[in-house]
Parts: structure tokens; sequence; C-alpha cells
């Protein structure tokens, strides 16, 4: 099954610790949650089982902040190229 959940590229994708969760950050400022159905670990050819994803320690912020801080990243790059001229 393939779902569009986002508008524009993801940004960060990240299990929950306990694996039942999959939540997605976009560009767009959307966040996206998916239940994990699957909860058997997969094992590699050897039997052994394979590593899991770690929970995140990324904060999410609302698209209004994010918009915020690329202006004032972009004002302050301008402010540089003015200064590295002069």
């Amino acid at each position: 099954m393939e779902i569009q959940a986002h508008s524009s590229g993801v940004e960060r994708i990240r299990l929950t610790f306990s694996n039942t969760h999959l939540l997605s950050a976009g560009s767009d400022g959307s966040l996206c949650v998916f239940d994990v159905k699957d909860k058997e670990p997969k094992l590699r050819k050897d039997g052994k089982e394979l590593p899991t994803i770690s929970h995140s320690d990324d904060i999410l912020i609302t698209k209004v902040e994010r918009d915020k801080f690329r202006e004032d990243v972009d004002l302050l790059r301008k402010e540089i190229l003015i200064k590295k001229d002069a």
C-alpha cells in the first residue's frame, strides 16, 4: 500500500521507543503518525535479530516557527554578505 502523507519532502522519520508508531515530519509543516502493526522482529540470514531504530531526540516545531527561523537565517546571510563586501 502506498500513502502520500506529505505535500513536499520528508525532513525526519522516526519510530517511537516502543516501535508501535512511525512519525514523519515534512517540510510542509505536517507531522504524520502511523501505527506499526508488524511487531515480529526481523531476522538476518544468520538468525540474529536486526537492530531496531532508537527513539528520536528531535524537537519538532510549528510551521510558523520554522518559517520565522528561515526568515531570520536569510536576513543574517544578507547581513553577512553586506559586511563581507564592505
